[in-house]
């Protein structure tokens, strides 16, 4: 049986994989909910920032709560077709 840790740091290595492929970092905010649990991974959508690599170190040095960063807010959904997790990174609108 894995470890819990290792499941969660497998669910969070396929975010990281996603963001990557799209050329981008992901940060997370926060956990949303909507748990996956299989035998090798624990996974729930996420809310965070997706940056683009010019933007990371004044990401990463300034307050997340500049509107400055507000186009870049996210969720990170998962997504499972047959055996197989995906992550799809959304925006919503923050005010309905």
């Amino acid at each position: 049986m894995i470890d819990f840790e290792i499941k969660e740091n497998n669910g969070l290595r396929l975010v990281e994989t996603a963001a990557a492929a799209l050329n981008m970092h992901f940060f997370i905010d926060s956990g949303e909910g909507r748990d996956i649990e299989t035998a090798d991974i624990y996974l729930m959508d996420l809310s965070g920032w997706l940056i683009p690599p010019g933007k990371k170190e004044d990401f990463l040095t300034s307050d997340k709560n500049d509107d400055k960063w507000d186009d870049f807010f996210v969720f990170a959904e998962w997504r499972k077709n047959s055996e197989e997790i995906k992550i799809d990174f959304k925006k919503y609108p923050i005010y309905a």
